[in-house]
C-alpha cells in the first residue's frame, strides 16, 4: 500500500484496534501505523496473540485513558471518566487499570455501566478469548467497525477502518441506497455508514467477542423504564440537585489536573445554564467563556453581557459569511460522512486557534434536548414513522425493532448519532462534556412523564424557579427573555433575509449563500468538480444534483458530504 494513501488520510485523535481471528495481516497494520505517531499528542502501540492496538491521544486526563497490558488482561481507555478517583477507591486498588480489572472480574461484562463521563474503550480478557467493545450511553463518540470471517477491525476514525480494509485486500463499498435515505432523511439512519461493510458501534451497545464469535448487544435502554410518580416541585428538586452535582463533578475534575476551565455560552437556555451553575459552586474564577456567531446576533450579544455581569474572561470568534466552513473533505471526514460537514466545522475551525494548554474539557451543554421534550410529540413521532417505513422501505422494521419507542429513535438519528457528535473535532486537543451527559441525571431524566418534559415545560419551570436571573436574559428563540408566559414551539423555517434581525441560528447559513459571493461560490464550485464521484449510482446522481439547485443550504451541504465521502474512500 502507498504510504501517501495512509498520510493524506490519518486525521484524527483516537484508538484503533485489530483484532485477528487467522494470523493474517497483523504485521501489515503495526509496521504502517507507527510510521505515523502525532506530534503533541500521546502515541503508543500494543500487539499481542494477533491483536494489535494503536492510539494517537490528546494529552489531558491521562490518568483516565488507560492503555496497558499484562499476562492476563489488556484495558484500553479513550476520553474523560469523571468517577475514575472514586472507582479507584471503592475498589481499593493503585492504579485505574487494576480497579477496571477488578470491576470486569467483579461485576461482569457489562462493567464498565458504573463510568460516568465520554469515553469508549476495549477490555480484553487473555484467558478467556474474550474481547469487549464498549460505547459511552450519549454517543459523543464514533466507532467505525468492520467485521468478516478473518477480523475485526474497529475505530475511532473511519480513515483507519478503510485504509485497512485497503491494505488487506478486503473490499468496502459505496452504499447508495443509504446515501439516498439520507438525502430524504438528512440523517444518517441507526448504525449505518455510507459504505456496506462499515458500521457504527452506537451508544448504548458494546461488541461481545468470545473465541472469534461477534455478537452486538445494547446495555442501555433510554425510555423502557417506570415513570416516576412525583409532584411536579419535587422532579424540579430533584432534577436541580443531579444537575448541580454533574456540573460539579465535571468542573471539578479541571481543577484535580491543575486545568482552567473554558465552557461555551450563547443565547440558549443549555450552555447558560451550564456557566451560571457553575459561577454559583465557585468555579467562575478560573472560568473562561467562548462564543462563535454571527456578529449582534444574540449569540453575540447575549454572552457579553452576561459574562460582564459575572465578571468572566470572554472570547468571541466572528463566524461572519461562513469563511471558517471551506474545509469540506477535512469536516467531512471528522464523522466519516454520517452527518452533514457543517455540523463540525465551527468547533474544529475555533479551536484549533485556541492554545488549550491551561484549560481542561470543553464545558458545553449539549444533549439538553432530552429535558426539552423535542422529540416526544405524538403526532409528530407517528408522522415521523409513516415517513421513516416510507423512505426506508424494507429496512424499515430491521432499523425500529432496535427501539423501545419513536422518541428514543429520534434521540438516537437527531442527537446522539448528529448533533452530538458536532465537536468531535476538538478530541485531538482536548475533551468535551456536558452534565446531561451524567449517568445520575440521564437516568432520572428518561424516567420523567412525557407530559411533563413536553414543549419545554419542565424546562422552563426549572429555571424559572431555580434561576430567575438566568430566565432575564435574552432567549434566542423568542427573541426576549423567558417568562411565565413563553408556550414553547418549534420556530418556523426562517425567511430569506430574516437573518438581518438579531434572531437567527448562530451559523446562517442561507444567509451567507446570499450575501457572501464566496461561499456561494466554492459550493457551486466543489459541487461541479466532485459530482462524477458518483457517477456509478446514476439515480443518486441525478437526484443529488436536483436537490442541489433546489434545496436550502443545509442540504447543499449534505449533498456536499456525500461527494466529499465518496471522493475520500473511492478506490
Amino acid at each position: 500500500m502507498r504510504l501517501e494513501y495512509w498520510r493524506r488520510r490519518l486525521l484524527l485523535a483516537g484508538v484503533q484496534a485489530l483484532i485477528n481471528f487467522k494470523n493474517k495481516n497483523s504485521k501489515l497494520m503495526k509496521s504502517l501505523f507507527e510510521r505515523f505517531y502525532k506530534d503533541n499528542m500521546i502515541n503508543g502501540s500494543i500487539y499481542f496473540d494477533n491483536i494489535y492496538i494503536t492510539r494517537h491521544v490528546n494529552v489531558k486526563f491521562l490518568h483516565d485513558k488507560v492503555f496497558y497490558h499484562d499476562k492476563y488482561y489488556c484495558v484500553v481507555l479513550d476520553g474523560v471518566i469523571l468517577n475514575s478517583g472514586e472507582l479507584i477507591r471503592k475498589y481499593n486498588k493503585d492504579s485505574f487499570f487494576e480497579c477496571v480489572v477488578v470491576m470486569y472480574e467483579k461485576n461482569g461484562i457489562e462493567f464498565f455501566m458504573e463510568f460516568n463521563g465520554d469515553y469508549w474503550g476495549i477490555l480484553f480478557d487473555k484467558k478467556r478469548d474474550i474481547q469487549i467493545i464498549f460505547n459511552n450511553r450519549v454517543g459523543t463518540r464514533n466507532i467505525f467497525y468492520s467485521i468478516n470471517e478473518d477480523f475485526i477491525v474497529v475505530g475511532s476514525d473511519i480513515n483507519y477502518v478503510t485504509s485497512y480494509l485497503r491494505g488487506s485486500g478486503a473490499s468496502y463499498t459505496f452504499d447508495a441506497k443509504i446515501a439516498s435515505i439520507m438525502l430524504d432523511n438528512f440523517y444518517m439512519p441507526h448504525n449505518f455508514t455510507l459504505f456496506c461493510e462499515i458500521k457504527r458501534l452506537l451508544n448504548g451497545y458494546y461488541i461481545y467477542i468470545e473465541n472469534r464469535n461477534v455478537d452486538l448487544r445494547k446495555y442501555y435502554n433510554y425510555f423502557c423504564k417506570n415513570k416516576l410518580d412525583l409532584p411536579e416541585e419535587n422532579v424540579i428538586y430533584k432534577l436541580d440537585n443531579l444537575f448541580r452535582c454533574a456540573v460539579k463533578n465535571a468542573f471539578q475534575k479541571d481543577i484535580d489536573y491543575g486545568y482552567k476551565h473554558i465552557a461555551c455560552l450563547s443565547a440558549g437556555l443549555d450552555s447558560k445554564i451550564v456557566t451560571w451553575v457553575a459561577h454559583e459552586l465557585g468555579f467562575g474564577k478560573n472560568i473562561v467563556n467562548i462564543t462563535y456567531s454571527q456578529p449582534d446576533f444574540w449569540d453575540e450579544t447575549v454572552p457579553k453581557e452576561m459574562t460582564a455581569d459575572m465578571a468572566h474572561k470572554y472570547i468571541y470568534f466572528s463566524l461572519s459569511n461562513g469563511l471558517h466552513s471551506m474545509e469540506i473533505n477535512e469536516n467531512t471526514a471528522l464523522n466519516g460522512g454520517c452527518y452533514f460537514y457543517l455540523g463540525t466545522s465551527s468547533p474544529k475551525s475555533i479551536f484549533s486557534q485556541i492554545n488549550m494548554e491551561s484549560f481542561g474539557m470543553v464545558h458545553t451543554g449539549i444533549f439538553s434536548d432530552i429535558l426539552s421534550g423535542r422529540f416526544n410529540g405524538k403526532d409528530g413521532n407517528n408522522r415521523k414513522a409513516a415517513a421513516l417505513i416510507f423512505l426506508f422501505k424494507g429496512l424499515a422494521k430491521t432499523i425500529l425493532q432496535n427501539y423501545y419507542n419513536m422518541e428514543e429513535y429520534s434521540l438516537y438519528e437527531t442527537g446522539f448519532s448528529s448533533e452530538n457528535t458536532q465537536m468531535i473535532g476538538i478530541h485531538s486537543k482536548s475533551e468535551i462534556y456536558s452534565p446531561f451527559f451524567d449517568n445520575d441525571l440521564l437516568e432520572f431524566l428518561s424516567k420523567i412523564p412525557d407530559n411533563m418534559r413536553s414543549g419545554l415545560y419542565l424546562y422552563k419551570k426549572w429555571l424559572l424557579n431555580k434561576y430567575p436571573k438566568v430566565c432575564g436574559y435574552v432567549y434566542d428563540k423568542i427573541d426576549s427573555p423567558l417568562t411565565e408566559n413563553f408556550q414553547h414551539s418549534m420556530p418556523p423555517p426562517y425567511k430569506k433575509y430574516a437573518y438581518t434581525l438579531k434572531s437567527g441560528a448562530m451559523n446562517p447559513l442561507d444567509y451567507w449563500y446570499e450575501t457572501s459571493p464566496f461561499f456561494k461560490n466554492e459550493y457551486i464550485e466543489y459541487f461541479h468538480k466532485n459530482i462524477d464521484n458518483i457517477s456509478f449510482a446514476p439515480d443518486l446522481q441525478h437526484k443529488a444534483t436536483e436537490m442541489f439547485h433546489r434545496k436550502s443550504v443545509n442540504y447543499k451541504a449534505l449533498i456536499l458530504t456525500i461527494l466529499a465521502s465518496a471522493g475520500i474512500y473511492k478506490s
